[in-house]
């Protein structure tokens, strides 16, 4: 059995995020904790480190998830990590066997398909699939390879899953719960700034990807789309759109979103 001992769990979070973050650090009890405080201003973060005996790391400007998350890596001394999300709770390993592989996908509809099998990188690039950090297990020599891009502020699980799968590391399933996803904060970055820059910027930086898969290239276009119009940028929406719906000129939901932002008053 993998002892938990070897499983340091990174919690990045902005605040104490009205006592989730508490929840989710005793989550942790039997696994080495490093939680990192991205430029909190007051000393909710400290207090909850200390309480439960976790490494803090202090970050002076808040710089996200992302550059948190490789800033708690970088005090990780165990041979396996976990990323936790302050809202999240941690379940456990269970009985999980030592892995042999070096990246576990958790059980998680979240995590991989209905079918119990991981995403292939093509399957994450058309995005039929959601990604989430808590749900994997993953060596920490793997993590300090691939990381976390510090660009984004939003969807760097998807890209740092998504450049993981496609570098060929082995990744294994496992169908048993191990983390609780949650739902309870009030801070996420849904509809906001972040979320639309995270995804024009991830179109640019898989372009070349996304250029060799038409369904792909299409649908990222579309999101990116969706996400300037919901951003109130009509004309920059249209534009995407348009792109759209000419990359994938079949596809009648491309053609009618158009038509519909046109034709809006």
């Amino acid at each position: 059995m993998i002892d938990p001992a070897a499983v340091s769990i990174v919690i990045p979070t902005l605040g104490a995020r009205g006592g989730l973050l508490a929840r989710a650090a005793e989550s942790t009890l039997g696994h080495p904790l490093v939680i990192v405080d991205d430029g909190t201003p007051d000393d909710s973060v400290s207090l909850v480190a200390g309480a439960f005996g976790a490494t803090l790391i202090r970050r002076d400007t808040n710089g996200g998830v992302a550059a948190a998350q490789n800033c708690g890596l970088d005090a990780v001394k165990t041979p396996w990590v976990r990323f936790l999300h302050s809202d999240d709770i941690l379940v456990g390993c269970g009985d999980l066997n030592e892995p042999t592989s070096e990246v576990v996908a958790l059980q998680s509809a979240m995590a991989y398909l209905p079918n119990g099998r991981v995403p292939t990188a093509e399957e994450l690039l058309l995005h039929r699939v959601g990604t989430h950090i808590s749900h994997y297990l993953i060596r920490t020599e793997v993590v300090r390879q691939v990381r976390f891009d510090e660009r984004l502020r939003s969807w760097e699980d998807w890209d740092f899953i998504y450049r993981l799968t496609a570098t060929g590391f082995t990744i294994a399933a496992v169908d048993s719960p191990f983390v609780e996803v949650g739902r309870d904060a009030t801070d996420r970055l849904s509809a906001s700034p972040a979320m639309l820059d995270g995804i024009v910027y991830l179109y640019e930086k898989h372009h070349e990807a996304l250029r060799r898969h038409r369904e792909a290239r299409s649908a990222w276009e579309f999101k990116v789309a969706r996400a300037q119009a919901r951003a109130g940028q009509r004309l920059s929406a249209l534009s995407w759109l348009s792109r759209s719906a000419i990359t994938e000129p079949w596809h009648p939901r491309r053609w009618f979103s158009v038509l519909r932002l046109i034709v809006r008053p």
